[in-house]
């Protein structure tokens, strides 16, 4: 394998020479495997995001209704709880029409209270979700080798 180095870190591989004199690495040089490790690690930072954003898109169950729980359905909500919560505090001019639409479309009705719990639930949800995938990629980055990287699964522990 043929390497480029930048400030004495291998940052390319290729399998011809790509000029000469071209520094050569036997496979398994540390070098080698410690950039061959940077790009694994990179590779499952992705999928821990590509299966946050999957996670959100599923969205979640509250009072065996399903919700949507996309960034667009996280700021419809924290609205509605505003509103919620200005109305149980007595506002002026604070009034509550108390729809919502569910996942399969369907209006779903809420007291002011109740809304605040259900916004607190969907808050809930989110927070629980990103914490783990802050936790798998605190364990990506603390991998040592690839096998340790392909031993953590990023599909499970959602919820």
């Amino acid at each position: 394998m043929f390497v480029d180095r930048q400030n004495g870190v291998v940052t390319a591989t290729y399998n011809v020479a790509q000029y000469e004199g071209q520094e050569e690495l036997p496979d398994g040089h540390a070098d080698l495997v410690a950039y061959q490790l940077v790009g694994l690690k990179r590779r499952r930072l992705v999928e821990v995001a590509a299966e946050l954003a999957r996670q959100s898109a599923l969205g979640f169950v509250y009072e065996g209704k399903a919700y949507q729980l996309d960034e667009a359905s996280q700021g419809r909500i924290d609205a509605l709880a505003t509103k919620a919560e200005r109305v149980v505090a007595g506002r002026p001019n604070a009034t509550w029409d108390g729809r919502f639409i569910a996942a399969d479309n369907t209006e779903v009705t809420f007291t002011a209270e109740e809304f605040g719990a259900f916004a607190d639930a969907a808050s809930n949800v989110v927070i629980a979700r990103r914490f783990h995938a802050r936790d798998l990629k605190n364990q990506i980055l603390a991998a040592t080798s690839a096998e340790d990287l392909e031993a953590i699964d990023v599909t499970t522990g959602w919820d």
